[in-house]
């Protein structure tokens, strides 16, 4: 097992509203409450809620040049050595761009030879298209990430397609043996 030097932490959803901004927040703050160096990336131009709340920290590009997107997360996945933590906060519906990007790069590749740690922040949701999407991700990332999975009680969300299912059971399987992580510990 690897000791990462650095880490990605990576919410890949096309839904909104299931609070990969406010995770991404209480994230930043955790960090900075710790004292660990990060950097963000806020991939969301029409909330902009984690550089709002960390410009200092926060770059915003908002990829909207559609013949520039791809070029553009490639950079964003580039600059993931130059801080121990970078977290991306990426708008609603950019999962398959994301994904596009981290497999034209071989990120994972990378990642590994880099000792980069990668989270996949999941956000279960009660809906056949939320769960489709998440598959599908979990799919794509395999066992090359540490899955976070984030529920949302509070909310008054029920997640029956979720729990028990299948898919909880390979991620839980999946999140059994993280990676440990040089830069903080406890992500």
């Amino acid at each position: 097992m690897k000791n990462n030097k650095h880490r990605l932490i990576l919410p890949i959803q096309a839904k909104g509203n299931v609070g990969k901004s406010i995770e991404a927040t209480a994230r930043a703050c955790w960090l900075n409450q710790r004292g660990i160096p990060w950097q963000g990336f806020d991939l969301d131009g029409d909330n902009r809620t984690l550089s709002r709340l960390f410009p200092a920290q926060v770059k915003v590009d908002t990829l909207e040049r559609p013949s520039r997107r791809l070029g553009r997360t490639h950079l964003i996945l580039r600059k993931t050595t130059a801080k121990p933590v970078t977290l991306i906060d990426p708008r609603a519906h950019l999962d398959a761009q994301l994904m596009k990007a981290l497999a034209a790069t071989h990120f994972f590749d990378i990642a590994s030879a880099q000792n980069i740690g990668v989270t996949l922040m999941v956000f279960p949701f009660d809906d056949m298209d939320v769960m489709t999407n998440l598959d599908a991700v979990c799919q794509f990332c395999g066992k090359q990430v540490d899955y976070v999975i984030v529920p949302q009680p509070g909310a008054g969300v029920q997640n029956r397609m979720f729990d028990n299912s299948p898919l909880e059971k390979e991620l839980l399987d999946a999140a059994q043996s993280p990676s440990p992580c040089r830069c903080c510990q406890s992500l």
